[in-house]
């Protein structure tokens, strides 16, 4: 059984990050990025329960940076924690949210994630109301920046310092090598990466406590374009799962990554 350990770091004047095992969140005054899972959600809200973090006693916008299960099933959870709380998305997650198929998916995976630390999950929905956002709109004091290609509703935030929350927009940081991620489109995902590395001076992922300069964007492009001339090369899925089912994606459900294994195959293969 894996554990959650919480890792605290102040990494601007109003920024914070709280990774909760596998899961970054960030807050920004009254703002909280990102959803993470039911359970590290849960953990999240222990510490507001505690107090041991005041700054996450007035959380008044939740951010959600994408419309896949480790980033968006905790929000049931944070919404019953701050039902006051304004929900804001890509106009694209509003619609999926009411999608049965996609809720039962997105419970499935976090139900199997959330059982390799030991922990239990309820069934839940997200039949509340989430105010649309797109790029240039200001919340709180951050502005959204567009970028998909990870995903087709993946939006970033960026604050005056020109430090980016990115989530998977530069992909998955492994502890030993970046795995690019373009399950929607290859060429929106090196768009959103150049379009990152122009306006960042740091970045900071949606896993595992990654921050780096703004340079980090360079891997991510090389990655990307390494992996796609090894898959138009011939490597199958089967290949690729074996690759990167292992460090920290060893803990997904296998279905799920084998459905990435699945997506950047069919992405590379789309062409340009």
């Amino acid at each position: 059984m894996e554990s959650m350990d919480i890792e605290v770091k102040r990494i601007g004047e109003q920024l914070e990050l709280i990774r909760i095992g596998l899961i970054n969140y960030f807050v920004s005054n009254s703002l909280l990025f990102d959803c993470g899972t039911t359970c590290t959600a849960e953990r999240l809200v222990e510490r507001v329960n505690s107090k041991v973090d005041p700054r996450l006693a007035s959380i008044s916008h939740i951010v959600v940076s994408h419309a896949h299960f480790d980033h968006i099933a905790g929000l049931a959870v944070l919404k019953a924690r701050f039902p006051a709380a304004r929900v804001l998305a890509h106009p694209r997650i509003g619609q999926l949210v009411k999608k049965e198929k996609v809720i039962e998916a997105w419970n499935n995976e976090n139900k199997e994630f959330c059982e390799k630390f030991g922990e239990e999950t309820l069934k839940f929905d997200l039949n509340f109301e989430i105010e649309e956002v797109g790029e240039g709109t200001l919340v709180s004091d951050m502005k959204v920046i567009e970028t998909p290609g990870h995903s087709a509703d993946a939006i970033s935030l960026l604050n005056e310092e020109g430090i980016m929350l990115v989530a998977d927009a530069l992909g998955y940081p492994l502890s030993s090598k970046n795995v690019p991620m373009f399950f929607h489109s290859f060429s929106k995902y090196v768009e959103s990466i150049e379009k990152i590395r122009g306006l960042a001076e740091k970045v900071c992922l949606g896993h595992n406590g990654a921050i780096f300069s703004v340079d980090y964007c360079d891997v991510a492009l090389d990655e990307a374009y390494k992996l796609r001339e090894e898959i138009k090369e011939g490597l199958t899925e089967d290949e690729l799962f074996k690759r990167i089912y292992k460090e920290e994606l060893s803990l997904y459900p296998v279905s799920t990554i084998k459905g990435v294994a699945k997506l950047l195959v069919k992405r590379s293969l789309e062409g340009d």
